[in-house]
């Protein structure tokens, strides 16, 4: 009987060891994770570091970015200003292979989403053409094939995985790239991003959209192009919703637009 109790209390100390993490931004202070099946308890950053993030959507209201090209609204919420510390942690994440940062965006992406849907949900938002409450499934802007074997990941296809993980729904792979373009970063006018990105993406199986509310995710808005391009993509593969949203965005207070409360918590 001693030895079996010896034997559990050792099992619980290993079991509350491996339960905490340290934090994704100061790799500090320790989190710990915990989940629900109503709620995402897994902080993958401390309490200090949450603090500091800047936030575009805060647990007061709703950002997004608003665009009418060719008779087509697009729209994208937005979470974080791409500045200090977020400009920082998405480079790394994209570029210096710390893909371990995607449990940390996941989360963030996760966490405006289940916010933004309790708020349209409860009508303290404005909602506009692109809304919706069910999700049926995460997606991504994916890299062309050989920017992804030069990389040797695709940072948005890990922060979709793990987006998907978070509000406990599928990762579905919806599109893919038919033809390399130039970087968007290396480009400076909107229309030279709207062109080089232009029917960039088609579907890659309309089985899996026809008919689907889909979630499609990117890690940084600049002029909306891109993202734009894979929502038209998939609403020309028979999707009946897409809401897109963005981790971190460049543009100034006047190109985005505030839409409303979603409350104290969420």
């Amino acid at each position: 009987m001693n030895l079996f109790s010896g034997l559990t209390d050792i099992l619980r100390a290993l079991e509350d060891y491996y339960r905490y993490e340290a934090c994704y931004i100061c790799n500090n202070h320790p989190i710990k994770i915990d989940y629900t099946e109503d709620e995402i308890l897994y902080w993958p950053f401390c309490a200090e570091c949450f603090a500091i993030l800047p936030w575009r959507l805060t647990v007061n209201s709703v950002l997004r970015f608003i665009e009418t090209d060719d008779n087509f609204e697009f729209s994208s919420l937005v979470c974080l200003y791409y500045r200090g510390i977020v400009r920082t942690l998405i480079r790394k994440y994209k570029f210096y292979q710390e893909r371990n940062l995607s449990k940390l965006w996941g989360f963030i992406a996760a966490l405006t989403c289940a916010g933004y849907r309790k708020a349209l949900s409860s009508g303290n938002i404005a909602p506009v053409s692109s809304d919706m409450l069910h999700i049926d499934a995460v997606s991504f802007l994916p890299l062309h094939p050989a920017r992804k074997l030069e990389r040797s990941y695709d940072q948005a296809e890990l922060l979709a995985i793990a987006c998907a993980e978070y509000l406990q729904i599928p990762c579905l792979s919806t599109l893919k790239r038919q033809r390399e373009t130039q970087r968007q970063s290396s480009l400076q006018s909107r229309s030279e991003r709207y062109n080089n990105i232009k029917s960039a993406f088609v579907a890659d199986d309309s089985v899996l959209i026809k008919g689907k509310n889909i979630l499609l995710l990117d890690d940084v808005l600049s002029t909306g192009a891109s993202l734009s391009a894979g929502v038209k993509a998939l609403y020309d593969a028979g999707a009946y919703g897409v809401l897109a949203l963005a981790l971190a965005s460049n543009l100034s207070a006047r190109e985005l637009h505030f839409v409303g409360k979603i409350g104290n918590k969420i």
